[in-house]
């Protein structure tokens, strides 16, 4: 069960590092056009800019919440019906 958990542990904080990678807004300077290099001298970005995602930071909070949570109310179950946990030998 220890080495399921750590697994799953391990992918999941692979798969949040990437996810979370930021990529370039625009193109740099150097491969832009002349006449693309002007419009973003006088007219700004040439598109909006991305707004960030709130669903997917409310996402990962509430995983972590939940996460948070499982083990607490676990042992307050264990608490509740009397039993005892022994941890070392």
């Amino acid at each position: 069960m220890k080495y399921c958990f750590r697994i799953f542990v391990i992918v999941t904080l692979c798969l949040t590092c990437v996810a979370c990678q930021t990529t370039p807004q625009s193109k740099p300077l150097t491969e832009m056009s002349t006449d693309e290099k002007q419009a973003a001298y006088m007219y700004g970005p040439v598109s909006s800019p991305k707004q960030e995602h709130h669903a997917l930071k409310k996402a990962l909070v509430i995983t972590g919440v939940i996460l948070v949570a499982l083990p607490i109310a676990i042992l307050t179950g264990f608490a509740a019906t009397g039993k005892q946990i022994h941890v070392g030998k």
